[in-house]
């Protein structure tokens, strides 16, 4: 057989082409909004939380804020607050102008530990403490288990040392 140099570069052009084409359809594919734990304890819901939002995928994590994904971690009322804030928000900062998870704007965490739980089958109070930069800090997850005793666990609200969130985004601000 001849070779032809004009013949063999389209050849070669179509395999890469479709080499190409078949590696990108066995790419893996983007990841969805990660899943919240199902049932078990309040505290793994709380760990897989923080994890998820220091891998800055989490609901108020680095990717766009949507209301589905924040209704992955949040009580109903409270993704409709956070929800309401985002809205309302789009140019500035709103009312949630620091990280809820840390109740810091500026975030070098370490030491991070589920310390105390107090639960029953519906409800859960799990406190986060924490090392922010050089001081020791903790915030306190309430939880509501929703969909039944198996039901998934949501945060109904997080209590900081001054203030709690929800009653933050429920409340008008005083001038």
């Amino acid at each position: 057989m001849r070779h032809d140099p004009g013949m063999t570069l389209q050849p070669k052009l179509i395999v890469l082409a479709l080499l190409t084409i078949a590696s990108l359809s066995h790419a893996e594919p983007k990841k969805a909004a990660p899943a919240a734990t199902k049932s078990g304890k309040p505290e793994e819901f709380v760990q897989k939380l923080y994890a998820e939002h220091a891998a800055m995928r989490g609901p108020m994590g680095g990717e766009k804020i949507t209301e589905a994904g924040v209704a992955v971690w949040f009580s109903k009322g409270l993704t409709a607050q956070v929800w309401k804030d985002v809205q309302a928000s789009k140019e500035e900062p709103g009312r949630l102008d620091f990280d809820v998870f840390y109740n810091s704007q500026d975030v070098q965490v370490s030491k991070l530990r589920v310390t105390d739980v107090k639960s029953d089958d519906f409800l859960a109070s799990v406190t986060v403490t924490f090392r922010n930069y050089d001081k020791d800090e903790s915030v306190r997850l309430n939880l509501r288990r929703i969909g039944g005793e198996k039901g998934e666990w949501r945060v109904c609200n997080i209590i900081y040392p001054e203030f709690d969130l929800l009653s933050h985004l429920v409340e008008p601000e005083e001038g």
